[in-house]
């Protein structure tokens, strides 16, 4: 998934990359994916394993629902980490299963594998960071938080 020594990678570059592989997918259907980004930052990781993390969980997002549904990915500086919110207006994770979600096997898709949330977590700590599932009214919601590089460190 990359170079295995992290360098400062451009989360505008990463998010950009994420919609062009997302592309056709989002074609097929009627959903929407929405990118706002406040600065491009760069964060501590390798392009690669950080995209497959946004990757992962905007197709999950997309699969969990059978209406439309829109996702909506935001970036906020939190202090020494750039928060990256990834939200959807889908169905959502019930109560019973948040406590799971990032349990190896754990999945709710009926030919879901359940290592998704998995790798994604386990991607975001091996450059530093976090991935967590946060509350909100609406659909679902993860915050991944990225610590923050600076550009003389990139490539």
């Amino acid at each position: 998934l990359g170079p295995p020594v992290p360098s400062a990678v451009s989360i505008n570059k990463v998010l950009s990359r994420m919609q062009s592989l997302l592309r056709p997918q989002l074609r097929m259907g009627p959903h929407e994916l929405l990118v706002n980004t406040a600065a491009d930052v760069f964060v501590r990781g390798n392009l690669i394993t950080i995209e497959q993390i946004f990757v992962n969980l905007v197709i999950n997002s997309l699969e969990a629902a059978q209406a439309p549904i829109r996702v909506r990915v935001s970036t906020s500086i939190e202090g020494p980490r750039l928060r990256v919110l990834v939200e959807d207006n889908g169905p959502g994770i019930r109560a019973e299963d948040r406590n799971a979600v990032f349990d190896p096997m754990f999945t709710t898709k009926q030919n879901g594998v359940g290592l998704g949330l998995t790798s994604s977590r386990e991607s975001a700590r091996a450059v530093g960071g976090e991935l967590e599932l946060v509350r909100t009214a609406e659909g679902t919601a993860f915050a991944v938080l990225l610590p923050i590089s600076s550009a003389e460190e990139a490539p």
